[in-house]
C-alpha cells in the first residue's frame, strides 16, 4: 500500500511538470502571434501544446482512479493527490482554450502554407 501511495505522489509530481511544460508551450504559442517568430516554431508549439494536453488528461484519469483505488482499499483517505489532479486538469483546460482562441481568431496564420 506504501508503494502505491508513493506512485500516486510520485504520478502527481510528474503531472505538475507536465503543466509547467504546458504553459511554457502555450507562452511560446501565443507570444508567436506578438513577437516575429518563425511559422515552424509556432506550429511546433502548437503541436506540443496539443499533446501534452492529451498526455496530462490521461494521467489525471489514472491519478483520480487509483486515488479512488487506494482509498477504498486502505482505511486512509487519499484527497490530496486527487485534489491537486482536479486543479491542475482545471488549469491545463485553460490553458487549452486560450491556445484554441489565439488558433481560431488569428485564422489560417499558420496551417495554410
Amino acid at each position: 500500500m506504501l508503494e502505491y501511495r508513493r506512485l500516486i505522489e510520485f504520478t502527481s509530481r510528474i503531472h505538475t511538470y507536465l503543466l509547467c511544460l504546458l504553459l511554457f508551450f502555450s507562452l511560446c504559442y501565443i507570444l508567436s502571434f506578438f513577437i516575429s517568430l518563425s511559422l515552424s516554431f509556432a506550429q511546433f508549439s502548437f503541436f506540443l501544446s496539443t499533446v501534452l494536453i492529451y498526455l496530462m488528461l490521461l494521467l489525471s484519469l489514472w491519478i483520480l482512479f487509483s486515488s479512488i483505488h487506494i482509498s477504498l482499499m486502505s482505511s486512509v483517505v487519499v484527497y490530496k493527490p486527487f485534489l491537486m489532479s482536479i486543479i491542475r486538469l482545471a488549469g491545463a483546460l485553460f490553458l487549452d482554450a486560450a491556445v484554441t482562441f489565439f488558433h481560431v481568431v488569428s485564422g489560417p496564420v499558420s496551417l495554410c502554407f
